[in-house]
Order: C-alpha cells, then structure tokens, then sequence
C-alpha cells in the first residue's frame, strides 16, 4: 500500500499557502479596546500599556496586547485616563475619547509598524503624548488622520515626541479645526 503525505504537510508545503500566510499577517491583525484594570470598554480606567497584562477588550473579553499583532482603540467616555508605556509596538492607535494621555517614568517608544495611519484622533476628541513617549511610525508617512475628515486635537508634551523611522515625511492632516499643540 502506497503511504501518502497527511493533507497538512502538503497544504503547508506549498509556496502559495505560504505566501498568502506572510502577507495577509498584517490583514489579521486586531484592534483592541483599551478597558483597564477593572474597567470597560465604555467605562475605562488609567493603568499599564504592556504585553503581560490584560487591559484590552477584543469583543469577548479581556485579553493581553500581542506586539505586532494588535491595534489599540482608546475610546469610552471622556475623562482623564494616564496608560503608563512600556516599549511596545502596534498597528496603529485610534483615540476615540478624550482625555487619554500616554506617559512613562522611563523613555519608550510606542512603534506604529504596519499601517500608515499610524494615529488617528476622532473630531474634537484630544490625545496627548506625554513625558518620555516616543510615537513612531515606520510605514510610508506618519499622518495623524489618512482621510483628512477629522478635526481632532494632538497635544505633544514636555518630554513626549512623535517621530518617523525613516525621516522622509512626517505628515500632519485633518479636517477644518484640527490642533496640533507642542508644549
């Protein structure tokens, strides 16, 4: 009797299935809802940005920040949310909310690797990079909102940078009304 490979060997074994895998990775990756320690998608709380703890929602539950793998959406109500960083990279950050503001005791850097919207501020919602965050993109150009339709408020603080690996272009876009404040 002639012995035949299993159907997985050969499914992965092929070039086309490999192929597909690599580059629909950044297809697959998901965005999460920052919650926080003990709080929620609506109602969020302050608390720590790493890859160990669960503070995101993905629609089912708590889960940890996959590098990488994961963009972080930080909406909810209004209010005054401190993420204290760890060095990290995302997909993109989408603030939906005011009030959030990214900080550290020690410089990191929040790397924004697959998208090109690296960070997106809803209209007349306010975001700011604090003391000793680094926001850095690396596809093509940092914008802070790709199809110009929003009006949001980017507050770069004492110590907060936003930066671009490759130095090309770091380009700042958005609807009537949009801020950018250096302090």
């Amino acid at each position: 009797m002639k012995k035949t490979k299993p159907f997985i060997k050969i499914l992965l074994g092929s070039p086309l299935v490999a192929a597909v895998l690599v580059f629909a990775s950044p297809a697959l990756a998901l965005d999460l809802n920052w919650a926080g320690p003990g709080g929620t998608v609506s109602s969020p709380t302050s608390g720590i940005w790493d890859t160990n703890t669960a503070n995101w929602d993905n629609g089912a539950g708590a889960v940890v920040f996959t590098n990488a793998a994961n963009g972080a959406i930080l909406g909810g109500a209004d209010g005054t949310y401190f993420i204290d960083c760890t060095n990290l990279t995302t997909t993109n950050i989408i603030v939906n909310a005011s009030g959030y503001t990214l900080t550290s005791s020690v410089p990191v850097t929040v790397n924004n690797t697959i998208r090109a919207q690296a960070l997106s501020v809803a209209t007349g919602k306010t975001f700011t990079i604090g003391t000793n965050v680094t926001v850095q993109g690396s596809v093509n150009n940092v914008v802070i909102q790709q199809d110009n339709s929003y009006a949001g408020t980017l507050i770069i603080d004492n110590g907060g940078r936003f930066a671009h690996n490759n130095a090309s272009s770091i380009q700042f876009g958005g609807g009537p009304g949009t801020k950018i404040r250096i302090l």
